[in-house]
C-alpha cells in the first residue's frame, strides 16, 4: 500500500496524537523494533496485543522476531499481514517503509470495531489535555489587557515534519507604529519605558506559564518510559524465576533417578 506526499502530513499527525513510550525522533528508526508498532495497535484495541512480548531491540534479528510476532499474533486478527520483504524494509528502517505500514494498520484498525477501540491510554491524554488546556486558559486571562500580543506556542517533539511559517499580526505592527508617534509627541498619560515595562512583565509571566506546561508534559513523558521500564523488568523476573523452577526441578528428579 502506498503512501503519496499528500497523504503524509495525515499520517503523521494520526500517530503523533497516539501516546508513545519514547521521545519522537525517527519515525524510521523508532518504528524498527515493532515495540512503538504494537503500542499504536494497543492504544485503539488493547485486548488484541499484549505489550510485554516486545521488548526494545538493537539487534536487526530480535527487530524482525518482533514484527513476525506481531504478524502472526496481531495483525492477523485484524485480518492482514505483512510480507517478509516488508517486515525487513521497516526493520532495516528503509525509506517510506513503516509510512506503508502504518497507512495500512491505520485502515485496519478503522475497519476493525471503529466504534469499540478506545483504550484507557486514550482516555488519559484527553484528561491531561483538558488539564493542560485550563492551565493555559490562566494564562491567555492573565494578558487579555495587551490585546495585541499573540500568545507564544510551545510543541513537543513530532513526526509532522512541516510547518507555514508565521508572519507577525498586522494589528501589532499597526499599535507599535501609533505608540513610536505617540512617545515621540509628547502625548501619552504614561512614559513610554513604563508602558513597555508594563508589557515586558506580563511577556515573562506567560512565558514561566507556559515554560510549566513544557515541562508538564515532559514528566508525564518520562513516567511514562519508566512505567513501560518496570513492566519489561516484570517480565524479565518472571521469566528468571521459571528457568529456576525448570532447573531445580530437573536436579530433583536427577537426585531421585540416583
Amino acid at each position: 500500500m502506498d503512501v503519496s506526499n499528500d497523504e503524509l502530513p495525515g499520517l503523521y499527525s494520526w500517530v503523533d496524537s497516539i501516546p508513545l513510550s519514547r521521545p519522537k525522533r525517527n519515525i524510521a528508526r523508532d518504528f524498527s523494533d515493532g515495540v512503538l508498532a504494537a503500542e499504536v495497535v494497543a492504544n485503539y484495541c488493547p485486548k488484541l496485543v499484549e505489550i510485554h512480548n516486545y521488548s526494545a531491540a538493537n539487534s536487526l534479528a530480535q527487530k524482525i522476531y518482533n514484527w513476525n510476532t506481531l504478524n502472526i499474533k496481531v495483525f492477523r486478527r485484524l485480518n492482514f499481514s505483512l510480507s517478509k520483504e516488508d517486515i525487513e524494509g521497516v526493520a532495516n528502517a528503509e525509506h517510506m517503509a513503516i509510512e506503508r505500514v502504518l497507512k495500512l494498520m491505520k485502515y485496519k484498525i478503522a475497519k476493525h470495531k471503529p466504534n469499540a477501540c478506545r483504550s484507557y491510554k486514550e482516555n488519559a491524554k484527553e484528561e491531561m489535555n483538558s488539564s493542560l488546556g485550563s492551565a493555559q486558559g490562566l494564562v491567555s486571562s492573565r494578558s487579555q489587557t495587551k490585546s495585541e500580543s499573540s500568545p507564544l506556542q510551545f510543541q513537543s517533539a513530532s513526526y509532522l515534519r512541516s510547518s507555514p511559517p508565521r508572519h507577525p499580526s498586522p494589528s501589532k505592527h499597526i499599535i507599535s507604529q501609533e505608540r513610536q508617534q505617540v512617545c515621540r509627541g509628547g502625548e501619552s498619560p504614561l512614559p513610554c519605558s513604563q508602558d513597555t515595562g508594563l508589557e515586558g512583565m506580563q511577556d515573562k509571566d506567560m512565558q514561566k506559564e507556559l515554560q510549566k506546561d513544557a515541562q508538564i508534559k515532559e514528566l508525564m513523558e518520562t513516567v511514562e518510559l519508566l512505567e513501560a521500564k518496570v513492566m519489561k523488568l516484570e517480565q524479565l523476573v518472571r521469566l528468571k524465576d521459571h528457568k529456576i523452577q525448570v532447573l531445580s526441578g530437573r536436579g530433583l528428579m536427577k537426585t531421585t533417578n540416583a
